[in-house]
């Protein structure tokens, strides 16, 4: 894994941005290699931490982040299904 946090801490907002781009990339990438699947992109942030992450949707499990309570959550997220 890649650690690029220090080249984004002293600018979070561009790290965002970054982050952004990178989880359109992960959706595409994810719909073009596995198109029999559906996925959930997920990027949270908060201060100067960012994170994406990606979690395979199933018919048996739930989802990894509860999209109806979304509001709850402290920090800044994004979802993107696909």
């Amino acid at each position: 894994m890649i650690d690029i946090s220090k080249t984004f801490r002293k600018y979070p907002l561009e790290g965002l941005q970054f982050a952004k781009k990178l989880m359109e990339m992960w959706a595409t990438k994810l719909k073009l290699e596995f198109p029999q699947y559906k996925f959930s992109v997920i990027l949270t942030f908060q201060d100067d931490d960012t994170i994406v992450r990606f979690h395979r949707l199933r018919d048996e499990e739930t989802q990894w982040i509860n999209i109806d309570k979304i509001e709850d959550y402290q920090e800044g997220v994004i979802v993107m299904t696909v």
